[in-house]
Parts: C-alpha cells; sequence; structure tokens
C-alpha cells in the first residue's frame, strides 16, 4: 500500500510526499503506523530540505 500527495507551503514552495506499508500490514496497522512515524516528522527531520522516515512495517 502506498499513497503519494502534495501541499503548497508558501506561494513558492511545495512539499511532496510518499507514504508506504509493506504488504504483510493490515489496512488498519497500516494507518497506525503511519500516524505513529508522521507525528515524528517535525523532531525527525527539524528543517531539512528532504527527509525520511523508515520503521519495519512503513516508509514516510
Amino acid at each position: 500500500m502506498f499513497a503519494m500527495g502534495e501541499l503548497p507551503y508558501t506561494n513558492l514552495v511545495m512539499i511532496y510526499g510518499l507514504v508506504q506499508c509493506t504488504g504483510d500490514t493490515s489496512l488498519n496497522d497500516c494507518k497506525e503506523c503511519l500516524n505513529s512515524t508522521i507525528s515524528q516528522i517535525q523532531s525527525a527531520c527539524d528543517d531539512a530540505e528532504g527527509c525520511e522516515i523508515v520503521t519495519g512495517s512503513s516508509r514516510v
């Protein structure tokens, strides 16, 4: 399972994203894993221009 998207950050800057769960992860477990991982973005990525967080079941 995966999803991609983009959001405007400012008039000149877009934020692009991709989230993915492993194939053996149920939909509910995938949502929980992604929500947990996404909540870590600010502290893990700080002001980086690009960032990736990989867990055992998901990638953001």
